[in-house]
């Protein structure tokens, strides 16, 4: 990996980069990174290596990023190929209210938003399988999530299909031959309907109103719409997909945090 230092140099060197502030490095680097996973998903085969940065960006995260730092796309292109193998590397940072606005502006219409779901592997987990590909055949779904610190926030959720054993695989379970079953321990976010999804921190929240402070799933709704919703930010309309959180999604997650997180967990589907 490039030290930092030898990327600014390197950026210096460049006729336009040379003129990018400091804070637009920070802001490439901490939005690229925070998509590595769109990154790499329409990657071809050869090019989808986790641990290696792909040569090239995704037209539509180039043109998110372009239009965020006012930079035409051959800019953001030499620019990832200066800092990809920084922005490989670093951890991923939480994003700044300036950074959701980018998203709505400019990721929305590109088909990007802040929170990607993704299952939490890009190959197929059944052990039975022979394939060892990444999975290429995927599947796209609005979705809302729940959070503790954004409030409510659109996404999009992607499932990935195995050909070879017909598995299908999502945020926290994989469908196998009309069995459901759910991954071993908690994911970061919990799916509550078919397009919404909670925060796991935000269910345990609602938990714990509901076991010391004797709350109602409906109040602990009304809690999280009162206090940790922004009506200016995400308006239903924009995205397709009500914001109303019901008392079952509320129930809904309580049920899943209660189930054993160090083991599988098969449900047939019906």
């Amino acid at each position: 990996m490039l030290p930092a230092a030898n990327a600014l140099d390197k950026l210096k060197e460049h006729p336009v980069l040379r003129h990018l502030s400091l804070d637009g490095v920070v802001t490439f680097t901490r939005l690229a990174s925070h998509l590595k996973r769109d990154i790499l998903q329409p990657q071809p085969i050869p090019q989808s290596n986790p641990s290696i940065p792909p040569a090239v960006l995704p037209l539509p995260i180039m043109n998110f990023l372009g239009a965020s730092l006012g930079m035409s796309t051959d800019d953001i292109d030499d620019c990832w190929d200066i800092l990809q193998d920084y922005v490989w590397e670093i951890p991923v940072v939480p994003l700044s209210s300036t950074d959701f606005h980018l998203f709505k502006q400019f990721g929305w219409p590109c088909g990007l938003t802040a929170i990607s779901i993704y299952p939490p592997d890009d190959c197929c987990m059944n052990i039975n399988c022979p394939n060892n590909q990444p999975l290429k055949k995927e599947y796209h779904k609005k979705a809302v999530v729940y959070t503790i610190d954004s409030g409510v926030q659109p996404a999009w959720n992607t499932s990935l299909y195995c050909p070879k054993c017909h598995t299908s695989y999502h945020n926290n379970y994989s469908v196998s031959k009309g069995l459901r079953t759910y991954y071993p321990g908690l994911p970061k976010l919990i799916q509550v309907g078919e397009h919404q999804f909670v925060e796991t921190r935000v269910a345990n929240h609602w938990r714990a109103l509901m076991l010391y402070g004797w709350f109602s799933a409906s109040n602990a709704s009304r809690l999280f719409k009162s206090t940790m919703t922004d009506g200016d930010y995400f308006q239903p309309y924009e995205w397709g997909l009500s914001d109303t959180l019901t008392t079952n999604h509320v129930w809904d997650s309580f049920v899943i945090l209660s189930l054993p997180s160090k083991r599988k967990i098969i449900i047939t589907c019906i």
